[in-house]
């Protein structure tokens, strides 16, 4: 597991600092102006729906605007992120391969 995804087991908000290091770490870009918090979500080891089910859970208690982002190993997440994100109104900002799986970053609508 990366580094960055070693202490996000569980919901926790970065700080801004942290946001900014953490985002240049893994090559994904946030647009972050207007954002103070952002999630990680380790749904690695979960199969198809529990990715998505977990992500939805996490976005239910989130306030709109809210960036989540999610790690899964599971080959059919590469279907339903954005499809999950399509049909509840929220934004993929990015998705990238890693060696751990795939992360997706996806902003609450």
């Amino acid at each position: 597991m990366a580094k960055m995804l070693q202490i996000s087991a569980s919901l926790r908000p970065l700080q801004f600092k942290e946001l900014i290091l953490k985002v240049e770490t893994i090559g994904i870009v946030v647009d972050i102006r207007g954002m103070s918090e952002l999630y990680d979500i380790d749904a690695c080891g979960l199969l198809c729906p529990l990715p998505v089910l977990k992500a939805r859970k996490f976005l239910s208690d989130l306030p709109s605007g809210s960036v989540i982002r999610i790690l899964a190993d599971d080959p059919a997440a590469a279907i339903d992120m954005p499809h999950f994100c399509y049909e509840g109104g929220h934004e993929l900002i990015d998705s990238k391969s890693l060696p751990e799986g795939q992360l997706y970053c996806i902003r609450k609508g």
